[in-house]
């Protein structure tokens, strides 16, 4: 709220791969969907989740960032992210940088 973000829907990321866990070994992530403004979802055959495979530690899957740019026309804002990527900003204590020219 203090950013000015409204939660709308989320995502839940299926990874095939057994997961870590002290209760359920967990084989998904959840992530939020929070827009500004009066954007609206672009294209409604969007599904609210997919199977990937994991990546890097805490990497979510590229297919899931060009998800969101079918959706939505940006500005876009990752939090907790692990990698830059061209047209979005990119929060989290271990990102890593890319210079784009």
């Amino acid at each position: 709220d203090a950013w000015g973000f409204e939660y709308k829907s989320h995502f839940v990321w299926v990874k095939p791969q057994l997961g870590l866990g002290n209760y359920w070994r967990n084989s998904h992530e959840v992530m939020l969907l929070g827009v500004r403004g009066g954007l609206t979802f672009k294209d409604k055959a969007l599904k609210s989740w997919g199977e990937f495979n994991r990546g890097r530690h805490s990497a979510k899957p590229e297919a899931v960032r060009m998800m969101l740019e079918r959706a939505s026309p940006g500005p876009y804002l990752e939090l907790f992210g692990r990698a830059q990527a061209e047209g979005w900003t990119v929060w989290g204590n271990q990102v890593e940088r890319v210079l784009y020219g």
